[in-house]
């Protein structure tokens, strides 16, 4: 998917397909064909789908200059100081990516079933991880970088070796896809978000099953643990965030006033704020201590498909 530029400075996207017998074709999408398109599948889906692809898009905007509208195959420029490798391995759209923390690898998820691992460097492939049954909607690297999460649309979650790529284990017990998987700052837990409205705790050291937390009445989108681990905040279609006591499970409390469905949520560096994006357009900073708003940012024309991770927020979380 290359980015071009139109009339407008509005954003449009070439998508590029490999065939098997070696032909290639593309189209030209604007992010408002790819909305249309997304409008025709059914409620309770559309919302995580949405997010996947804006996900992948914002990814690659983050690192890629455009290139002139009327080349659209045109090699990408290059400007100086920019460095933009194009990651060219998988056969179907990539739903989600992050970086090892270290930063030397990508992982990619795809609809092609796969999770591929990148050198950052040079753009090579480091290899290729197979076994999921259905497209892949979240990865997830844990903290110390030698494991990779994966949940997927087969209603699973894999946990992979980084270093050798085999699989460690198979966590099943989601009735639906899982659309969000993340690890506690200790690397001890992992928690899966998913379509069947709910959000589970695994035990990284053996892949047991720890609780599930109910309550949300709808799609689970996006999940993320505080920095202490004490507590695990969870998006969904319904438009509320939650905070859930990652000890017993509980509810610690619901965050309401978002208008449609929220797409991301992270934690300040110091775990006093969380903020989360929503398809209302808005962002909005809550006091962890007691739910309340501290700030609605406004200002977007379109829904927020993310919210920043903890490296992106400064530790002066209350500025």
């Amino acid at each position: 998917m290359e980015k071009d530029t139109v009339e407008n400075n509005r954003p449009h996207f070439e998508l590029r397909q490999v065939w098997s017998d070696g032909t290639e074709t593309s189209q030209v999408y604007s992010l408002q064909d790819i909305v249309n398109h997304l409008e025709e599948i059914p409620m309770n889906r559309r919302g995580f789908l949405i997010l996947s692809a804006f996900a992948t898009v914002s990814a690659f905007l983050a690192d890629c200059r455009p290139v002139p509208t009327s080349t659209p195959k045109a090699p990408k420029a290059i400007y100086p100081g920019d460095k933009c490798n194009n990651l060219q391995a998988h056969t179907d759209n990539i739903t989600s990516v992050t970086f090892s923390p270290d930063g030397t690898l990508l992982a990619s998820g795809s609809g092609d079933e796969t999770v591929r691992l990148w050198h950052v460097s040079d753009g090579n492939l480091v290899r290729e991880l197979e076994g999921h049954t259905s497209w892949v909607a979240s990865v997830a690297f844990s903290p110390d970088g030698t494991s990779l999460a994966s949940g997927s649309g087969d209603k699973t979650v894999r946990l992979w070796r980084v270093s050798d790529g085999s699989l460690v284990r198979e966590l099943k017990g989601d009735t639906d896809m899982v659309t969000s998987v993340a690890f506690g700052p200790d690397g001890t837990l992992l928690a899966s978000g998913s379509a069947d409205k709910t959000v589970r705790l695994w035990r990284v050291s053996n892949g047991s099953f720890v609780r599930e937390l109910k309550g949300h009445t709808e799609y689970v989108s996006s999940v993320a643990f505080s920095p202490d681990g004490t507590l695990l905040a969870s998006g969904s279609g319904d438009k509320t965030v939650r905070l859930w006591r990652v000890s017993d499970g509980n509810l610690v409390r619901e965050l309401e006033g978002h208008t449609s469905w929220v797409a991301g949520v992270a934690f300040c560096p110091d775990g006093t704020l969380l903020v989360s994006g929503s398809a209302d357009k808005t962002v909005r900073l809550w006091r962890v201590s007691d739910g309340s708003l501290v700030r609605e940012l406004k200002g977007h024309t379109d829904m927020l498909t993310s919210s920043c991770r903890k490296n992106q927020v400064t530790s002066d979380c209350e500025r």
